[in-house]
Order: structure tokens, then C-alpha cells, then sequence
């Protein structure tokens, strides 16, 4: 027989599901008389071990506490860990061995969210990025909010093309006829979504302000622009009160206090990481609260190995084979980390519109706490972040940050019935269960009988 309880409370458990590594890392503690152990692990970055290397990183890169730096990870097969750890203790270089297994947060949904949009419904492009980033699961919560705008910092935006026009709010700064890096940008963050028209964009309502900057020919025939004028950009967005600032450039001019002034007040800064594998683009503000660095993803979701890898980065969102628009209201294919990041800023569009009150810190949290597991990221510890963007764990998340109360009242329960609240606490008030039915309430935080309650015989209630 079950017991009746009038106050409840139930261990919080993730609004997501879990699922277990393969792998196990191994925290190594140098012994403080090995300080040329320290030396050749900060310069080799391997370690020896039963005649193989295995990829070593500090456990805590830059910190500043003595005992923290003495402290580097491994990554092994869990069926080796007790034979690694052995070996590694007949060393006499290690105070101490821990081992700790690699938790991912991951999540699917049976239920996509239906779309029209006709390059991807005819095949002329493949949607696969949108599909591994669960965008359309996240879609059935929430298809954004056009109150929320994400403010893109870049060259020239095609405010008439077919997948933009009604997208871009906003629109100020120099032209830069032709080029189309800040098309292509907004179109990844938030094209139009089933609008029968072009291709899927992460954000769906949510709307876009364009920042231009001015685009330059170099004497080699590639482009950029000056972090002068990018840094202008953004901060021109940032007193314009945007909530979320991309910069899909390798550089933004802005120094830590300007950037911490930016994320401070609200607004989340995404910035692409860039596409060589030693890129260490905006290390100076990267470990600020609220400044997310981005690197990529191919469609094996495995790290794209030319693109960025370092301590800085927070994460990885597809950056290979990913259709955009383009000039003359047309599309093409893009590869790049400038092409990963407005994943990012477009998925925040999605956690501002089921959660307007999050900071940017938090927001930050939330995109590394949901992130999938990328499928070579033992390859790179410590280099690629924390996974691959997960749309769909993130907004759950969002809304569970929340921690919503459902409200049970007034009620007379004539049918099996089940009230869940994934995230919250469920009140009852003013409920007869009665006809020999039975109530299932289960909730993630309390369920509290708030008012009369009525269990007629023969009827049942259960708490989960």
C-alpha cells in the first residue's frame, strides 16, 4: 500500500538524460619534488605509459594556485584503468591518482518539429546540421521570440533576400557591396524558418540586428576588416541593449574591461574561435563570464580538425557542409567557425525565449552543461570544449532554470490522471479522487497539498 504524504520533497534530478562514457580520465598530482616532471608535461604534453603516449593536459589550465598546477588529466579506456594507474604509480612521480568517469548530458526527441522549408524538403541541401544540434526537438517547446534579437557584427547583409527580408530589424554602417559573410552569418542564426522558401534557421522568429563593418581587399585577394571597426560594432549593439552580440571574426578589438562591461549588463558575447588549428582569437576576454568561443564540428561529429583547438574554447557547433544564403538572394555551402558560431547565438535567441532572465553567465553554463559528447574529443583534451551544442538540452534547461510550479486546483479526478512537472514543484488544491481512480503525481522538486484534499475510498494516489 502506498503512503500519503501531504509535503514532499523529491531529490532534483536533470531535466535531461544521462549517458556514461566509455572512457575514464585519470587526474595525475605531480609529487612536489618532481618539478622537471612539471616541465615536461607543460612541453611535451604526452605521457609514457606501457610502451604507448597518451594525451596530457592541466587539469587546470593557468591557474594560479600552486597545487593546481601540479594536477594534469588522461583520458583512458575504463578497461585499463587499473593497469595504467598501476604502472603509473611505480613511477614515484605522482602524490596522487584519481579517476573519475566522463558524465555527457544527451538527449532526443521522437517528434521533430515539421518544416517546409524547400531547399531542404527537395534536396537540394542536407539539413544535418539543424538535425545533430536537436534544433527541431527544441523547436517543440519553443520557435523563438521575435522580441528577441540576435546582433550580428559583420560585412554586408542581403536585407532582401528572400530568407532575410523579414528577419533583419536592424541596419546601420558602412557598405560593402558584394560581400556576403554577414548574409551568410544571419542566415545560420536565424533564416526564416518554414517560410516555404530556402533553408532553416536555428532561431526561427527570432530577429536579427545588423552591425555592418567595412570590408578590405588585401594585396592576396582575401578580406577582413579592422578589429576597430568590429569593435565599434559591437559596442554600438551593446548600447542599443541587443541580448546577444556575434562576432564571426578572429579578433573584435575589444579589451577585458569592455567585454566585462558588455556581459555584465546582459549581453552574451558568441565569437568564432577560427579556422587554424593554433588560432588563439580573443584569449584576452575568452574567460570572462558570458564570452562564448566556438569551434566546429564536421557530420561525422567528430572535431574539424583545421579549426581552432585550444584551453579557450567552450564549445564546438557544426562548422562543415552547412547551406546559407548568400548574394542575389541565392545559396551556398559554407565550412568555417564563423559558420559555427551563429549556431550558438541563434540557440540563445531559443534560452531567452523560454527564459528572459538568464545572464549571460548563466546562459554560458547551460550551453556547456547540455553539450553532446563529440565523437574524437579524446583526441583533444581539454582543447575543444566542453561538446557539441545541444539546442534541445540547452532550452530544456532554460526552462527548467525556472523551476516552474504547476498548479493542480480545483479538480475532481473521475479518470486516471497523471500531473508531471519535469522541473518544478506540483501544488494541490481543492482535489476529490474519486470513481476508484487513481492520481500519479510526479515532480522533479515538491509536490505540497496547498488546500483540501480528497481520496475516496477505493481511489489511489502516487508520488513519484
Amino acid at each position: 500500500m502506498k503512503k500519503i504524504i501531504f509535503l514532499v520533497t523529491i531529490i532534483s534530478f536533470f531535466c535531461t538524460s544521462l549517458s556514461l562514457a566509455q572512457e575514464t580520465v585519470l587526474q595525475l598530482k605531480v609529487s612536489k619534488d618532481r618539478k622537471e616532471v612539471v616541465a615536461s608535461f607543460d612541453k611535451e604534453r604526452k605521457i609514457f605509459v606501457k610502451n604507448e603516449y597518451f594525451s596530457l593536459t592541466p587539469s587546470y589550465p593557468q591557474a594560479k594556485n600552486p597545487e593546481l598546477q601540479r594536477l594534469y588529466d588522461i583520458v583512458v579506456d575504463n578497461k585499463r584503468v587499473l593497469e595504467l594507474t598501476s604502472e603509473l604509480q611505480k613511477t614515484g612521480n605522482f602524490e596522487d591518482i584519481q579517476s573519475y568517469e566522463v558524465v555527457y548530458t544527451t538527449n532526443n526527441c521522437n517528434n521533430p518539429y515539421p518544416i517546409n522549408d524547400k531547399k531542404i524538403i527537395d534536396g537540394t541541401y542536407n539539413n544535418w546540421a539543424i538535425e545533430s544540434i536537436n534544433a527541431r526537438c527544441a523547436w517543440n517547446i519553443t520557435q523563438g521570440n521575435p522580441n528577441i534579437v540576435v546582433a550580428i557584427a559583420d560585412t554586408e547583409f542581403e536585407q532582401t533576400h528572400e530568407d532575410l527580408e523579414n528577419q533583419i530589424i536592424h541596419l546601420s554602417g558602412p557598405i560593402s557591396a558584394g560581400n556576403a559573410h554577414g548574409t551568410v552569418v544571419a542566415g545560420v542564426a536565424c533564416a526564416e524558418t518554414n517560410n516555404n522558401k530556402g533553408i532553416c534557421g536555428v532561431g526561427y522568429n527570432s530577429k536579427i540586428a545588423a552591425y555592418r563593418v567595412n570590408h578590405y581587399i588585401n594585396a592576396n585577394g582575401g578580406g577582413g576588416a579592422s578589429s576597430s571597426d568590429i569593435k565599434n560594432a559591437i559596442w554600438a549593439a551593446y548600447l542599443d541593449g541587443r541580448p546577444i552580440i556575434n562576432a564571426s571574426w578572429t579578433g573584435t578589438g575589444l579589451n577585458s574591461l569592455a567585454a566585462q562591461e558588455i556581459t555584465e549588463n546582459g549581453t552574451t558575447l558568441v565569437l568564432a574561435a577560427g579556422n587554424t588549428a593554433t588560432s588563439m582569437g580573443h584569449a584576452s576576454i575568452a574567460n570572462i563570464p558570458g564570452v562564448i568561443l566556438v569551434s566546429s564540428v564536421d557530420m561525422n561529429n567528430e572535431y574539424y580538425i583545421t579549426h581552432a583547438r585550444n584551453e579557450y574554447i567552450d564549445l564546438c557547433a557544426p562548422g562543415a557542409f552547412i547551406p546559407t544564403p548568400t548574394v542575389n538572394n541565392s545559396y551556398t555551402v559554407c565550412w568555417g567557425t564563423s559558420v559555427a558560431a551563429p549556431f550558438v547565438a541563434g540557440t540563445i535567441a531559443l534560452l531567452l525565449s523560454v527564459n528572459p532572465n538568464l545572464t549571460p553567465a548563466e546562459i554560458e553554463t547551460i550551453l556547456k552543461n547540455t553539450a553532446a559528447p563529440i565523437n574524437n574529443a579524446h583526441l583533444y583534451p581539454g582543447l575543444i570544449g566542453a561538446g557539441r551544442l545541444d539546442a534541445y538540452t540547452a532550452v530544456q534547461a532554460a526552462v527548467c532554470a525556472t523551476k516552474p510550479v504547476v498548479n493542480f486546483v480545483n479538480q475532481a479526478v473521475v479518470a486516471d490522471t497523471t500531473v508531471i512537472n519535469n522541473c518544478g514543484d506540483i501544488s494541490i488544491q481543492n482535489v476529490k479522487v474519486q470513481n476508484s481512480t487513481k492520481l500519479t503525481l510526479d515532480a522533479a522538486g515538491e509536490v505540497i497539498f496547498n488546500g483540501d484534499f480528497e481520496l475516496q475510498l477505493g481511489s489511489e494516489l502516487e508520488i513519484k
